[in-house]
């Protein structure tokens, strides 16, 4: 989907964000332990992120988790705008 979507816009598309701890599969689990789950689970490749605007694309957003805890490690890179886009909505 991120493919397309940069294709579109002629604008790079880069794996930034990845995992640092193994979780549990989030299927399954209460909004609770989706959140406990994810926590500190994700990092950001080093580079020059500072001042840049970044689209985080997401299949699925159920409780936010993973769009949250992205993006929380990219306000720590000094990222200046993030914006979110996600597929579907599914609820628990």
């Amino acid at each position: 989907m991120a493919i397309i979507i940069g294709n579109y816009f002629k604008k790079p598309v880069k794996k930034l964000i990845y995992k640092v701890k193994d979780t549990k599969d989030q299927i399954g689990l209460s909004s609770d332990e989706r959140w406990l789950n994810l926590k500190e689970s994700f990092k950001v490749k080093k580079g020059k992120l500072e001042n840049k605007k970044i689209l985080i694309v997401d299949d699925v957003i159920t409780t936010g988790a993973t769009s949250y805890f992205c993006s929380l490690e990219l306000i720590k890179n000094k990222v200046s705008k993030i914006f979110i886009l996600t597929a579907a909505k599914s609820k628990i």
